[in-house]
């Protein structure tokens, strides 16, 4: 345990970093927003924020295994450590990802009314969804985010030791069975039955490929070569 605190203090703060820069781009953007839609008085604007952030989480984990684990090795580290770690600091992220949204959220609004800017709608799953509590809004972002930053995860690490063929082969399988008529439909279906307040629960069957995922993500590190 105290080689994993050592391996988080170490890989944390260039990633708290980069978190840090995101969220203020971020901000910019939205205020942008905000200013743009007052000046042309528009009605029904929509911002989003948690999507983003997911594909910068996605990134950010992909990139953990390809610049650190060398890194962590030489450190004295063991595979297993690294990937506690590496999952450990994944969930910091999220969870403290999801309160500087709330933040913005919630913040924004109030600051908008208050020096006179253009309401600007912020986009969350209780828009595309009406029928989930703020309790569930919260569930479905760190679901999610925990889901793709896992996904990617294993992705990194399959190809960190195989190399890129099998992604490639990964992805093309998934893209194919996405195309099947059948198989889209259902997708379709079940989007459409989640806005009318149906299976809200089942966003968290995606926990079940996510923790699938970080089981063959370390077994894959333990067999990895150093190339």
């Amino acid at each position: 345990m105290k080689q994993v605190k050592s391996l988080i203090q170490v890989m944390l703060p260039d990633l708290f970093k980069s978190f840090t820069t995101f969220w203020f781009i971020l901000l910019a953007i939205l205020i942008a927003g905000y200013i743009i839609t007052s000046i042309f008085a528009a009605t029904d604007v929509f911002l989003t924020t948690w999507p983003f952030f997911v594909i910068w989480l996605s990134i950010t984990i992909f990139q953990i295994v390809k610049t650190d684990f060398h890194y962590a090795l030489k450190m004295g580290a063991t595979r297993k450590q690294f990937a506690f770690a590496s999952i450990s600091i994944l969930l910091f992220l999220i969870v403290l990802g999801e309160g500087v949204q709330l933040i913005y959220i919630n913040a924004l609004p109030i600051v908008a009314d208050t020096i006179g800017l253009q309401a600007v709608n912020l986009f969350t799953w209780a828009e595309l969804f009406p029928e989930l509590s703020a309790g569930m809004v919260i569930a479905y972002d760190l679901i999610i985010a925990f889901f793709f930053g896992t996904v990617l995860f294993t992705i990194a690490c399959i190809k960190f030791h195989f190399g890129k063929l099998p992604v490639f082969i990964l992805l093309g399988a998934i893209g194919i069975v996405m195309l099947i008529p059948t198989i889209n439909q259902a997708v379709l279906d079940h989007i459409i039955s989640l806005h009318y307040g149906e299976n809200l629960l089942t966003v968290f069957f995606l926990l079940i490929p996510a923790v699938i995922g970080l089981l063959v993500s370390q077994q894959t590190l333990l067999k990895a070569s150093l190339r």
